[in-house]
């Protein structure tokens, strides 16, 4: 078992067969640590945080 709040392995994350965020790893250890992540217009921001929250599904990788 995990001690840490989130933890991304290796995961795909896909809009479309086009628009992929691939081989992601990112752990946050505390709940209530904030995090922000940036980078421009359509770099898959959003569809990362909809597959953590659940609303797309995983392609490939662990979220614990």
């Amino acid at each position: 078992m995990s001690s840490n709040f989130l933890e991304i392995n290796n995961a795909t994350f896909a809009a479309s067969t086009k628009n992929k965020v691939n081989n992601v790893s990112l752990t946050i250890k505390k709940e209530g640590e904030i995090v922000c992540l940036l980078g421009p217009s359509g770099i898959g921001k959003t569809t990362m945080l909809r597959t953590i929250a659940g609303l797309q599904n995983l392609q490939s990788g662990k979220i614990t």
